[in-house]
């Protein structure tokens, strides 16, 4: 009967150190493809991040360039209008001259 328990013994033991030997390597196994999820995972999101800086960068540069462009219509019809004011001057004072030199006549 001691050989028994001593046989049941050592298999219990050695299944006791098998089954932990393979619950160490299954929880190695696990920490490392969870290591590499969330280094896929982080790669994704700094992707992502620098998908959206690019995306914000060039809607920011379109949209100072258009603001040049409006900036520079703006520009040229002021410039158009103070050319048109001063002819309208010249020639209401010219007008007016003309009026003065005709009543003194």
């Amino acid at each position: 009967m001691n050989t028994i328990v001593v046989w049941a013994g050592l298999i219990g033991t050695t299944l006791g150190i098998i089954t932990s030997v393979l619950g160490c390597i299954a929880l190695y196994r696990t920490s490392v493809i969870k290591g590499y999820a969330a280094q896929r995972d982080y790669e994704h999101l700094k992707n992502y991040y620098k998908s959206l800086a690019e995306a914000f960068k060039f809607q920011t540069e379109t949209f100072e360039h258009e603001f040049r462009e409006v900036r520079k219509d703006i520009d040229n019809r002021c410039d158009r209008i103070d050319q048109n004011l001063i002819e309208l001057k010249a020639l209401s004072f010219s007008n007016v001259r003309l009026k003065a030199i005709k009543e003194d006549e």
